[in-house]
């Protein structure tokens, strides 16, 4: 049973995680983000009180 589980295991070992079709993934470049990145980002103003979560008193 423990031999079927790591046979069927991603064993790439770069985490790009094989989704069985032979084909792998590339990996990203993670970026670093600064203060300054950080600062810059202004995320949509919330408008609504209806979505994926109502708001409830």
């Amino acid at each position: 049973a423990l031999a079927a589980r790591d046979a069927l295991r991603s064993t790439n070992g770069d985490d790009s995680h094989n989704s069985e079709t032979g084909v792998r993934r590339t990996e990203r470049a993670t970026r670093e983000c600064t203060y300054i990145d950080f600062l810059k980002f202004q995320p949509l103003p919330f408008k609504d009180t209806e979505g994926v979560a109502s708001l409830s008193q």
